[in-house]
């Protein structure tokens, strides 16, 4: 028994876990915590961390980049898991049999936090609480990302989320009718860039002017985000064919790959410094431009082989991928909670220059975050993980069976 309580109390990777996929599930997290945590530190009209005529903090401001990461990464292992059971032809019951894992793996926890912030028992959190039960009722229904994230900002992602997990089988299926593979990457390369070609016929004269329309109208809706969702699917389809049939030109780039997709990446987070006006840029440009990079990166370390990823699959980085959904759903809520506290308790915080703010709240609030998140993750998460696996068993014995199949990184 004492066995089985320390292997369930531990982060430990599963039976099909990629490692190098999980140390980039532990970026994506940390540069989403990161930028909640700094973001709301930043002075008006003026630098949180100056030297030599530029702000320190500004890469941390584009830490929002880290949830186009993790589309990317949904659409990769989405599409590798179903195309891979399928074999010879899609089944109707290993659909029925993913939609409901997928909803064991989102659902429950999703629920139980929703639960939290609409109740208003987290300390120093607070809602607008008029037509409350219609803004339950549309997060009930993961509506958010078209209607208001009213109850807690991060839950427009779980919408977003949620109607890729309905969509993508049905892209998938019609892919799969495809007969040649360069038509089915044709195909989804069609999909992802529809947000840009729906961006550049929206932008003249509807360049949002306030910050919350910006994410309504831009930022958050589903079809705004098939970008990076699409992007990983076709990295998983093209790395897929790859493990059945080695393309030596595929072999010789993954490490160009990721260096391509970082430096593209590196550039969009300093670009505030050297565009901070350009609506064009902020409104087209900027989410596309992030859904490649980040899909770059996720190719090159798709195709790289076990172990030559040595940051990316460290335990570091890996446990925090594994970790990284309640931590997600839950770090504004202990923002909130944590710096209410602390100014409560010690009112001369407020007379404190913000880079002084920051220096001692950040890492109560990481500490913090961290262990709400990891009782999150062992009191709810972890047991609906366990029946989710339990019904996909059989599928992944199957795998095993087919070494064809293997993927490369694993």
């Amino acid at each position: 028994m004492n066995g089985k309580l320390r292997r369930y109390f531990t982060l430990d990777p599963g039976p099909n876990a990629v490692p190098a996929l999980d140390g980039l599930r532990g970026v994506a997290i940390l540069m989403v915590v990161l930028f909640h945590g700094v973001e709301s530190f930043d002075p008006p009209d003026a630098a949180l961390l100056p030297l030599g005529g530029f702000d320190l903090a500004t890469p941390i401001y584009s830490g929002w980049m880290g949830v186009n990461l993790f589309f990317v990464l949904s659409g990769f292992l989405i599409t590798w898991h179903l195309i891979r059971r399928w074999h010879e032809s899609p089944d109707r019951h290993d659909i029925r049999r993913y939609l409901l894992r997928r909803l064991l793996r989102i659902v429950p926890t999703y629920y139980v936090v929703l639960w939290i912030a609409a109740a208003g028992v987290v300390p120093h959190y607070e809602i607008d609480r008029n037509l409350l039960g219609l803004q339950v009722a549309w997060h009930l229904a993961l509506l958010q990302d078209y209607l208001p994230s009213s109850i807690l900002g991060p839950f427009w992602s779980l919408g977003v989320e949620e109607k890729f997990y309905l969509f993508m089988p049905v892209v998938l299926y019609v892919a799969w009718r495809i007969t040649r593979n360069r038509w089915r990457v044709v195909l989804l390369a069609s999909i992802a860039l529809l947000p840009l070609v729906i961006r550049l016929i929206l932008y003249p004269g509807h360049a949002a002017a306030h910050p919350e329309d910006f994410l309504r109208n831009w930022r958050n809706p589903f079809h705004l985000n098939l970008d990076s969702l699409l992007l990983g699917a076709i990295a998983a389809w093209v790395a897929l064919r790859h493990t059945r049939e080695p393309n030596p030109i595929l072999a010789a780039i993954p490490n160009h790959l990721v260096t391509a997709g970082t430096t593209l990446v590196a550039g969009l987070m300093v670009a505030p410094l050297l565009v901070p006006d350009l609506a064009f840029f902020r409104h087209v440009l900027m989410f596309p431009l992030t859904a490649l990079g980040m899909g770059l990166i996720l190719f090159g370390s798709a195709l790289k082989p076990r172990g030559s990823s040595p940051l990316l699959e460290g335990k570091l980085l890996a446990r925090a991928g594994r970790l990284a959904y309640p931590w997600y759903l839950t770090h504004v809520l202990v923002l909130h909670w944590v710096w209410g506290e602390m100014t409560t308790r010690f009112p001369t915080l407020a007379r404190l220059a913000p880079a002084e703010q920051l220096g001692l709240f950040l890492p109560v609030f990481l500490i913090a975050s961290i262990a709400v998140a990891l009782v999150l993750h062992f009191v709810v998460e972890k047991p609906c993980l366990i029946l989710k696996d339990s019904l996909g068993r059989s599928a992944r014995v199957q795998e095993r069976e087919s070494p064809a199949l293997t993927p490369h990184t694993a």
